[in-house]
């Protein structure tokens, strides 16, 4: 896994999105898993729990992960419907 670039562009909870959603993307996180703990995700990125809660968030709004109270984190398939108001650049895409 990627780490995020603090003197970077991007801000950081940006970053942690991409890292995360190109895990899903890639499959290195399969549907119907369990994502890592935030406590593990923290210390693997190098960054603070809201940074990463907010990136996390933006992937649950995306219908990338799901929040399952008691249980955690899990991915998702994104339904079409949920990602249709998102406008990609064609380098993101690829």
């Amino acid at each position: 896994m990627r780490r995020v670039d603090p003197k970077g562009k991007l801000p950081l909870y940006q970053q942690v999105y991409e890292i995360l959603r190109t895990a899903i993307l890639t499959g290195e996180w399969k549907v119907g898993e369990l994502i890592p703990p935030e406590p593990v995700l923290m210390k693997e990125l190098q960054v603070s729990r809201t940074t990463l809660r907010q990136a996390v968030d933006l992937l649950c709004r995306e219908g990338f992960l799901e929040k399952k109270q008691g249980k955690g984190t899990f991915v998702r398939v994104p339904s079409l419907e949920e990602n249709i108001h998102r406008i990609i650049s064609f380098t993101e895409d690829m």
